[in-house]
């Protein structure tokens, strides 16, 4: 059997895999992995067709095989080959395909890739599910946790399981009852929003001219040094994000469509052009354009990073700042 694993969340992704793995692992399985963004598909194959010989069973991982998405595509000649391969596969060869990123289904040879493989496409998770996983994660741990306690964890921690295990290694390792004060002083709270993957808190802050919220979150990071320079170019990189979502939804682009040519998550976008309904383009154009003169300032040496930032925040969140457009 031959797998195709899809979807957006890394770490979901990741686990399918490695469920597919333990599925094998009452055999001698010997295990390969090739990126197909830059090796032959031809010499992909070729291994495939080879027998182990260090095991009885072979499992092939190609990761990024960008052909399955919006965002590559195989010549004919590559897509014969790797359908006639899936059409009479060697049957001590299993092939995982790897995309962190949707499936392109209007593609003719995703549609046959369907019909001659295994595919699964890895839903993210919502936030209550996630909220329930801290509750289980805390359970399978035994953490003497109280109930305030719980929820102020559950508001610290983003839709990002990395980041829950590392913080869930932080209350294992106290040795007591857990309050709210421990979760606050253990568990980093999150610079650009929770529960969810947008991070557009700040961003939104600056857009609504939310001068005191944009303070606060800048004194936040200020205690713990994050350096101002790294931000600015977080803020502006979100901007940008904002500016393509607006300008091909002007273009008449649904979500999912915007989703796949900017290789997105469907959710942030939609939560993006939410946001975005009471703005012009423009607006952004003019945010971006002012974070674009602090850089160069900032890199000439016209002015301190710091100082620079919080004036350029103080500049755009003025409730009596008139965009120049």
């Amino acid at each position: 059997m031959n797998y195709v694993i899809s979807g957006t969340d890394y770490y979901l992704v990741n686990a399918e895999v490695e469920k597919i793995k333990k599925t094998y692992a009452k055999e001698s399985v010997d295990i390969v992995q090739y990126d197909a963004s830059n090796t032959d598909l031809r010499i992909i194959l070729d291994d495939a067709n080879m027998p182990s010989f260090l095991a009885d069973y072979k499992m092939i991982i190609i990761n990024y095989p960008l052909f399955l998405s919006a965002n590559g595509k195989l010549d004919d000649d590559l897509q014969d080959i790797l359908l006639q391969y899936l059409e009479n596969p060697n049957p001590t060869t299993i092939i995982v395909f790897v995309l962190h990123q949707a499936l392109d289904s209007r593609k003719g040879l995703v549609k046959q890739i369907k019909k001659l493989c295994d595919v699964r496409n890895i839903e993210e998770i919502n936030v209550n599910d996630f909220k329930r996983m801290i509750v289980a994660e805390c359970k399978k741990h035994k953490l003497q946790i109280k109930d305030d306690a719980l929820s102020e964890l559950q508001n610290r921690l983003p839709l990002d399981f990395e980041n829950l295990r590392h913080q869930m290694d932080k209350l294992i390792d106290y040795d007591g009852e857990i309050t709210v004060n421990v979760v606050k002083a253990l568990v980093t709270k999150p610079l650009f929003g929770t529960n969810d993957k947008d991070h557009l808190l700040f961003t939104n802050a600056i857009l609504a001219k939310d001068m005191e919220t944009c303070f606060t979150m800048w004194k936040d990071l200020c205690i713990i040094n994050k350096e101002p320079y790294s931000l600015i170019g977080l803020i502006a990189s979100q901007f940008r994000f904002m500016y393509q979502v607006k300008y091909l939804h002007n273009q008449r682009y649904y979500a999912r469509d915007i989703a796949q040519y900017l290789n997105a998550n469907e959710y942030r976008v939609s939560k993006t052009l939410e946001t975005l309904n009471k703005y012009k383009i423009e607006d952004l154009l003019e945010i971006l354009n002012a974070l674009g003169e602090l850089d160069m300032q900032i890199k000439s040496g016209v002015i301190d990073a710091k100082n620079g930032f919080e004036l350029f925040l103080l500049k755009v969140t003025r409730r009596d700042y008139v965009w120049n457009h």
